[in-house]
């Protein structure tokens, strides 16, 4: 049998709700809790595992999965031990190493027994390792130190290619030749459409664009840099990439949390697309207001 013990470092969040738990899974036993620490939260993980020959056990893998759909970010690894021997993971960094600028806590789920279980993980290795796995692990890749220097149009555009690769990969049915680029990309940013709608957030409203035109400025964006044609009605540079990576990383990681049977927490996105509606407001307009979002009303009380 192997021990595995490991200390993960997290930041917490304002709607942060973490509890101690323990569950049977894989015929291991995996036990974990937490510990306050200033901005961030310790995460202390054991588990009793059968002997394995990956690098670092399926498991702890896994669990960090769950962790970066949760959270939005991955964790920061403090030390990882086998048998009480250290491990150098320092070849890992490209995906789980987060850069500073994406250290936040964009959460959409409680890390308790009711939600980092058996089943979860089940769910976890079935779903996300089998569309195929190397698409989630791009999409984690994109906020690790490794892609800190990376352009934003690039990023963007990568972020655009793992939501066309997740939706090929989940039904043969999206394969055939009349289902296209913006038909696949639909099906996940339908979710931010659906909570425009449902919280009038108003962000495209703001953007002055619909739906369509929305779909069609990804589109375009992401042929323009991958295949290097010039395109019309594209996403501007700048802010408008960050913008737009930051809001489709969310709701990237609502629709895989839907898929692996998890409930996001609804006044955490609805707080989330409330605050980027206020960012883009104040952006435009030093004097803007009309905050919709907690986080800007207190940040106005405050200043």
């Amino acid at each position: 049998m192997i021990i595995i013990e490991t200390k993960l470092k997290i930041k917490k969040h304002i709607w942060n709700n973490y509890d101690n738990g323990q569950f049977d899974y894989s015929s291991c036993r995996v036990c974990y809790s937490f510990k306050k620490k200033n901005e961030e939260l310790e995460m202390c993980i054991s588990i009793l595992s059968k002997e394995y020959n990956e690098e670092i056990c399926p498991i702890f893998t896994e669990i960090v999965d769950f962790l970066y759909l949760a959270c939005g970010t991955m964790p920061y690894i403090i030390y990882y031990k086998e048998n009480n021997v250290e491990k150098d993971l320092s070849n890992l960094a490209c995906r789980y190493f987060p850069s500073k600028r994406f250290f936040t806590n964009n959460h959409l789920i409680d890390i308790n027994n009711s939600t980092l279980n058996e089943n979860t993980l089940i769910n976890i290795k079935n779903i996300i390792r089998n569309k195929p796995f190397e698409i989630f692990w791009a999409f984690t890749s994109l906020t690790s130190q490794s892609y800190a220097e990376i352009y934003e149009e690039h990023k963007i555009t990568l972020l655009l290619q793992c939501f066309d690769g997740y939706i090929y990969n989940k039904d043969i049915k999206y394969q055939q030749s009349a289902v296209t680029f913006k038909d696949r990309l639909s099906i996940i940013v339908n979710i931010l459409f659906e909570y425009e709608k449902k919280y009038n957030t108003e962000i495209l409203k703001t953007l002055n664009i619909n739906e369509n035109i929305y779909l069609e400025k990804l589109t375009n964006t992401r042929h323009q840099f991958s295949h290097y044609i010039i395109k019309n009605n594209t996403l501007n540079s700048g802010e408008d990439y960050i913008f737009n990576f930051v809001v489709l990383h969310f709701i990237f990681r609502i629709y895989i949390l839907r898929e692996i049977r998890l409930i996001p927490k609804e006044d955490n996105i609805k707080e989330f697309l409330n605050s980027e509606y206020d960012r883009i407001n104040s952006s435009k307009n030093s004097g803007f207001k009309d905050y919709k979002s907690v986080a800007y009303r207190m940040k106005r009380i405050f200043n």
